[in-house]
């Protein structure tokens, strides 16, 4: 679990403590918002 004041690296929002996270390089990313940089589509874990 993340503490209340951990921030997505990809929207800046707040990171709830129930919420589903992708982690990369140390940085905590909301699912949704865990996208390529040049194409925007989302990267899914193992794909």
């Amino acid at each position: 679990l993340y503490a209340a004041s951990t921030q997505c690296v990809g929207c800046r929002e707040t990171i709830g403590p129930h919420e589903y996270v992708t982690k990369s390089n140390g940085n905590a990313f909301h699912v949704k918002c865990f996208c390529c940089s040049k194409c925007g589509e989302t990267l899914l874990v193992g794909a």
